[in-house]
């Protein structure tokens, strides 16, 4: 099946699901795209609630993320996290969505509007070896402090040329501090 016919199988199975729009209107004209992997089965849930940071969605399905490799390496990295920002109290994002999923993460590509003033853009390769170092020797080798002192606001990295971007971040990734609401989302497409 291609991109577009399974697309539209899903919009008829979601039928009045708000997702499915075509536009997401009402935003301030200063307002950026950005790009988040879901599940299918999620979309009901986000269309309810909007994207919920990490941590908040484990607690409302009862599911124990505090025993997880990724809760233990984030809870260090928080420990020095600029004021108003944390990887556990994050919904996270992508400024492109030709970027590959991370596994697990679903493969439906969500457009989610958001003030790149209150967004920080980060390298996640600090993070993936810190969690290597992590697994294998109980600490992340000074990875948390690499990642947070090379974090920009969302509004300085779209000044960048394609080239500063690249040179400056090998995984970016967007970390948005707060939920956001599902009039700020939408479909925009399916990663295969």
């Amino acid at each position: 099946m291609l991109k577009e016919e399974i697309l539209k199988e899903l919009r008829g199975r979601f039928a009045g699901n708000p997702l499915f729009r075509d536009e997401i209107f009402n935003t301030p004209r200063d307002f950026a795209s950005v790009y988040h992997f879901t599940h299918e089965h999620c979309l009901d849930g986000i269309a309810r609630e909007g994207l919920l940071p990490t941590l908040t969605v484990y607690e409302k399905n009862n599911k124990d993320y505090k025993s997880t490799l990724n809760y233990k390496v984030d809870k260090i990295f928080d420990e020095i996290a600029p004021q108003g920002f944390s990887r556990l109290n994050s919904v996270y994002a992508h400024d492109d969505y030709y970027f590959t999923p991370h596994l697990g993460n679903g493969n439906l590509i969500l457009e989610v509007k958001i003030d790149p003033e209150s967004a920080l853009v980060v390298d996640a390769g600090h993070f993936i070896v810190a969690r290597i170092c992590f697994e294998k020797r109980g600490e992340v080798s000074g990875c948390e402090k690499k990642y947070w002192a090379g974090a920009m606001r969302l509004s300085d990295y779209q000044r960048l040329s394609l080239e500063e971007k690249t040179e400056k971040f090998r995984y970016p990734e967007i970390l948005i501090p707060n939920k956001i609401a599902p009039e700020f989302i939408k479909v925009k497409g399916i990663f295969l």
